[in-house]
């Protein structure tokens, strides 16, 4: 064998060289261009969708917002009582015929009106409902080809889509409804609604029912649509609109969803140019862009997520081949010591292992970029648009890939996987001849070598090293992400790369445990093998080194895939004790009448409610703040469900109420109070285990039934109990009323004026509270001081400290009322909601809300977003048990001839694979183990800060389907695994085994 060839041949030679080592073990190069061509496919799917959810943010936001691309209508003025939001519509005639880039203007009038009608699943009840009302020019904005289209529903109770879209125009005294408006009164097309404007009142004949696409806004489901000039006749507004929309010539120009600013810049300069034609009195405003602006979260969260796995996929698949070559090193070292006694070089043996990852690199991310950039499109429109498999909701996405990412993809496969064979093919140069040609291998003779004197200062750098990179963080970095002058992207970026170091900080460190997980499975297992547990026992310590990349793998694998779905579970979870907890109840009634209108939620209501079947238990509440369930109520509702029988001032409540603070009794200190009273069924309806007491005051259940049976005592928040001074119970405290409409208060200079303060009580504390279901007022956060901390009485004490008048009286106002029902479930929550809203709306003016459709919607959300990341992690599991494999395979070769001795001393070919297939199972089932218990750690202390900000219980999860399917596919496949790398040796005779060792 020569190895001195002309210059120009070196090369060659070792590329000739890799190619047959790689030849010859076939297995092992199978396993790891198998390992590169999933991680490849995996890298090049996740920028596929990388990419189509970019380029689809366009018709996201035009299905968010509308077709419109430019709007304008007056600038509202909260100091001038008689604004007046209507213009002249000839103002598109006048003044914006020059704008060129336009391509129509269309004239709108909306307002919110009361639409009723009677229906015929209630026993032709008459359901009343506040909805979006538009006058429009039907025929103009679908002839214009740009505003969307009207189609026609079909006549069943379903009021599905046909195939014909409305022309227009609506004919006078008509009137259009869209699908949602018509579900919620059970109209049919021919029928008349009556709808309310002002003190007018008339019926309309419903034309045809309509599914609007991209005409209005997505959240507006349910309208009422009349033609323009009928719709200015009804409102008194002759010639005149509030809003006028308008569409671009050349939107593919004007729109980049990969370039939010330049976007920005183009619109803006077509929006200026309407501004000065139609002045500084009107506000000219962009959706689309605004809706796209808002996808900038999205697609920093989605870039964010894409990276963090991209980075993750792209360790496994690195940490897989440093495992393949460093074996195939390990079983070559007696080689690469005979090519450097022939004469070959160190340089000769660290190219030959380097080529040999860089064919590897380039077979295997050649075939992974090409599958993926052919299939991978293909391949998510099947399990998103047609099979439905993961469910995107309302929006389809219309997948691509550029080439510009399948060149990413290709570069980062190669380039990474070349630099990681440098480890092995280091390791391999290094060799050195006699220990390499040493028959024996012994490595005794390290112990005797001497060590440099230094060699023992390298930890107490590297401890150095990391001690200035955290001091750098801490003094350098953390300032600027604080301030936030480091920007948004980058801040996040940070705080997720921290996380990611946490996350493999904690699995390096658990890998120390490793030993004790494998004893004990060792010990589950032991009563299987005991014919060869003693053998199975060395060799999980004797090839304890080689199995690190592999235990690395698989605890970095299951931490990550543990660490998702444990997050995802535990925030459907902690979502659904979140809204049982601000609600308190299934269903909740909250007052928006008032006295004057005589629609008041009253006393007499909660009897009423009692007497209803299906409902178990009610109880009232008082309370001088807002609710939150109220906006909660707005923001799930508004255009779908009507919206509702309320204005913005109902959501701080319509009956008027005393100011309260709460002060010590030498009011050194005093805070303005939220004062809130509950009845003797409050504990009876809330679910107890999220009564949160506060332990330093040994406060607990009892203190409620104290609180309603005893005279002036009360429950406060524990943030109001540290801030006067309540450590010790029972305690005194001042509370101070006042009247709001007077500008004066007990914080002014003025306090001492007898005529400002109305009312002061002593009040005796009986407990402290960290929550209370149904309530926002009790916190222990510092925040919460200013947001008005919350004083519980009793009905007794509240109506005689708030001049309410007696409790329990049938016309005495209630602003609150927590209903449970007997069976709460999803269907039967909303049932008995449609049937209470609809029975009682006649009588008074409330909300009603749930929720469990709160729950369901978050749930569903986290569902669709657990699917694709466990999708896309099962593959990195899958280069992980490549690698496994790889491993097992190499130490099948090695230990060839302990293999045949120990057939010639009796055990059976079927007791070698049974004996290989423990202790890769042992070792699998021992680092994934302790890789998915960090995960779910890493996961529980997220909750844990999301509750520190909330205050809310939290309740610990793990998906136990991904649990599952996690350790059940991995056993499979290691089984199947061993079944096939162990078939040849089975089958081989004792004589052939020994032989193949010499």
């Amino acid at each position: 064998m020569k190895f001195q060839r002309k210059k120009g041949n070196k090369g060659i030679s070792v590329f000739n060289y890799a190619l047959q080592d790689l030849s010859r073990d076939r297995v092992k190069t199978i396993f790891g261009i198998a390992g590169i061509t999933i991680s490849l496919f995996l890298l090049t799917m996740i920028g596929c969708l990388a990419d189509s959810l970019a380029f689809s943010y366009l018709d996201q936001a035009t299905i968010e917002s509308g077709s419109s691309d430019i709007q304008f209508s007056k600038i509202s003025s909260q100091t001038d009582l008689n604004f007046d939001p209507y213009f002249p519509e000839n103002i598109i005639e006048e003044r914006l015929k020059n704008i060129d880039e336009i391509d129509n203007f269309y004239p709108r009038i909306m307002y919110i009106t009361a639409a009723s009608f009677p229906d015929p699943t209630l026993d032709n009840l008459t359901v009343t409902k506040n909805l979006f009302t538009y006058g429009i020019k039907t025929t103009l904005e679908q002839n214009s080809g740009k505003m969307g289209n009207l189609w026609i529903c079909k006549d069943n109770e379903e009021y599905e889509r046909s195939e014909e879209i409305f022309q227009g125009p609506i004919q006078s005294g008509n009137v259009v409804l869209t699908r949602g408006a018509a579900k919620l009164f059970h109209i049919r097309m021919g029928d008349y609604i009556t709808i309310q404007f002002a003190s007018s009142k008339q019926q309309y004949y419903v034309q045809t029912i309509v599914d609007q696409d991209l005409r209005f806004p997505r959240t507006q489901s349910s309208i009422i649509l009349f033609e323009l000039p009928d719709a200015q006749h009804i409102f008194k507004q002759e010639g005149k609109v509030n809003y006028v929309h308008a569409t671009l010539k050349n939107q593919e120009l004007v729109y980049d969803t990969r370039d939010n600013t330049k976007t920005l810049q183009n619109l803006r300069e077509i929006a200026e140019k309407i501004q000065i034609e139609v002045g500084f009195d009107y506000l000219v405003s962009l959706p689309k862009m605004d809706q796209m602006a808002q996808n900038d979260l999205q697609t920093m969260m989605m870039d964010m997520t894409f990276s963090f796995i991209t980075f993750f996929s792209m360790l496994i698949t690195g940490i897989l081949i440093n495992s393949i070559l460093s074996a195939s090193v390990e079983e070559r070292i007696r080689e690469f010591g005979v090519l450097r006694v022939l004469g070959a070089k160190k340089l000769f043996t660290f190219k030959m292992v380097l080529v040999s990852g860089f064919i590897m690199a380039v077979v295997g991310t050649v075939i992974g970029t090409l599958i993926a950039a052919f299939a991978g499109p293909p391949l998510l429109n099947l399990l998103f648009n047609d099979l439905e498999i993961i469910d995107t909701g309302y929006f389809t996405i219309k997948f691509i890939i550029l080439p510009e990412t399948i060149l990413r993809s290709f570069l980062i496969g190669i380039i990474i996987t070349t630099v990681i064979s440098i480890i092995p093919a280091r390791h391999a140069g290094k060799v050195i001849i006699s220990n390499a040609i040493d028959p024996a291998r012994r490595t005794s003779v390290e112990e005797y070598k001497l060590k440099k004197e230094g060699s023992a200062n390298v930890k107490v750098i590297l401890i150095g090293i990391a001690l200035g990179i955290v001091g750098a963080f801490i003094f350098l970095v953390l300032p600027r992400l604080l301030s936030g002058g480091s920007g948004t992207n980058i801040t996040n970026y940070v705080l997720v790369g921290l996380l990611l170091a946490v996350l493999m900080g904690l699995v390096f460190i658990s890998i120390g445990l490793v030993p004790v997980f494998e004893a004990i499975i060792s010990q589950l297992l032991r009563p299987f093998i005991k014919k060869y547990y003693s053998i199975y026992k060395i060799n999980l310590y004797r090839y304890r080194r080689r199995n690190y990349g592999n235990i690395v793998m698989f605890a970095l694998t299951f931490s990550f895939i543990f660490f998702i779905s444990s997050v995802l579970a535990m925030d459907s979870a902690n979502s659904a004790v979140y809204f049982q907890f601000q609600y308190g109840s299934d269903l909740i009634i909250s007052n928006t009448g008032n006295f004057e209108a005589e629609n008041v939620v009253d006393f007499k209501l909660l009897e009423d409610l009692e007497q209803i079947p299906g409902i178990k238990t009610t109880s009232g509440m008082m309370m001088n703040s807002f609710d939150i369930t109220k906006i909660f109520s707005m923001i799930f509702r508004a255009g779908e469900e009507g919206i509702g029988a309320f204005d913005f001032d109902a959501l701080f409540g319509t009956i008027p109420k005393l100011g309260t603070f709460a002060g010590d009794m030498g009011d050194y200190q005093n805070f303005m109070c939220s004062l809130l009273a509950i009845d003797e069924n409050y504990y009876d309806v809330v679910d107890r285990n999220m009564l949160l007491w506060d332990s330093e005051t040994e406060s607990s259940d009892e203190s409620i039934e104290t609180m309603l049976n005893t005279e002036n005592s009360c429950i406060i928040s524990k943030v109001l109990a540290d801030n006067l001074g309540v450590y010790e119970l029972p305690a005194e405290i001042r509370l101070s009323t006042f009247d709001p409409a007077i500008e004066s208060n007990p914080n002014d200079p003025n306090y001492n004026n007898i005529d400002q303060v109305m009312n002061i009580s002593v009040l005796t504390v009986v407990g402290v509270s960290t929550g209370l279901p149904g309530m926002n007022s009790f916190k222990s956060s510092e925040l919460s001081l200013f947001l008005g901390p919350g004083v519980l009485l009793n009905m007794e004490d509240y109506s005689k400290i708030m001049n309410w008048g007696a409790p329990n009286e049938p016309e005495s106002g209630i602003d609150k009322i927590l209903i449970n029902l007997v069976d709460n479930s999803y269907e039967n929550v909303v049932e008995m909601k449609s049937y209470l809203e609809n029975y009682f709306e006649d009588d008074y003016s409330f909300i009603i809300d749930d929720a469990v459709s709160k729950i369901t919607l978050i749930q569903d959300m986290n569902q669709t977003s657990s699917i694709v990341m466990e999708v896309i992690l099962f593959f990195s599991v899958l280069v992980s048990l490549f690698g496994l494999l790889t491993s097992m395979y190499s130490t099948l070769l090695e230990r060839m001839f302990e293999i045949g001795i120990l057939r010639a001393m009796g055990l059976k070919p079927i007791d070698v694979r049974y004996m290989l297939m423990a202790e890769s199972f042992t070792v699998m089932m021992s680092s994934g183990t302790l890789g998915a218990i960090v995960g779910w750690f890493i996961a529980y202390l997220l909750q844990i800060n999301v509750s520190t900000l909330t205050e809310v219980p939290i309740v610990s999860a793990i998906n136990v389907g991904t649990l599952l399917s996690t350790y059940l596919i991995s056993i499979g496949i290691s089984v199947i695994g061993m079944i096939i790398i162990t078939r040849r040796v089975e089958k081989m005779s004792i004589i052939d085994v020994l032989r193949s060792t010499f």
